[in-house]
């Protein structure tokens, strides 16, 4: 689970957050994992472009934990029936 994740507004459009999740899917596949999943919101808009771009899905789950909807997305690491 990507539990957080921000770039500075002023930091935007350099790549920094597909850097970060690329970091994290590599250290994810040395660990073993098979899958991320994160939530977002839908008022991220910048965050929304970016998950596709970098390979996650929307599972088409949502929560309101604390009044925000929260909209939970997902990407396979490997191939899960191996």
């Amino acid at each position: 689970m990507v539990r957080g994740m921000a770039v500075r507004p002023t930091a935007r459009g350099f790549g920094i957050g597909g850097k970060l999740l690329s970091l994290t899917e590599d250290f994810t596949r040395k660990h073993g994992y098979r899958r991320l999943s994160l939530y977002t919101t839908a008022f991220l808009e910048q965050a929304i472009q970016l998950y596709p771009r970098a390979g996650f899905q929307f599972a088409g789950e949502t929560s309101n934990p604390h009044g925000t909807e929260l909209l939970r997305m997902v990407k396979a690491l490997a191939d899960e029936s191996a």
